[in-house]
Formats: structure tokens, C-alpha cells, sequence
């Protein structure tokens, strides 16, 4: 969670949002050991990503439909 957390938080630095954030959107690495541990995060699909503009909000409601449910509007 630490990692996926920084990464949102490097894309967000240089101006991406992503939009569409959910498992399926998340590849993990494992290590190569007897019980395999996570070893890296990697972030994919930006169909849906934008570079931000300050002072601008996003109007349109996107992402995955089953993933939006209630907070569609916000």
C-alpha cells in the first residue's frame, strides 16, 4: 500500500491524475524466493489519465463504471 501510495503521490507531483485506480490497474512484482513476497508496484492503463491544470476542475465523471458506483458528481 506504502508503494502505491508514493507513486500516486509522484504522479500527482508532476501534474497526472490517473482516473481510473483499481486492482486490475495494479501489476505486482514478485520476489524469487521460497515464499514469494510483493517486490514492486507498477501503475498501468492510462487510458483515462490527464495532466492537471490549476484552478481547473474535472467536470466529467470517468473510470470504471463498478468502481465510480456512488461517488459519481463528486
Amino acid at each position: 500500500m506504502k508503494q502505491l501510495l508514493i507513486a500516486i503521490g509522484y504522479l500527482h507531483s508532476v501534474g497526472i491524475i490517473h482516473r481510473d485506480i483499481k486492482p486490475e490497474n495494479i501489476m505486482i512484482t514478485l520476489t524469487k524466493e521460497a515464499q514469494p513476497r510483493v517486490n514492486e508496484i507498477k501503475i498501468i492503463d492510462f487510458g483515462f489519465a490527464q495532466f492537471i491544470t490549476p484552478g481547473v476542475k474535472l467536470k466529467e465523471t470517468c473510470g470504471t463504471p463498478n468502481y465510480v458506483g456512488k461517488l459519481k458528481g463528486i
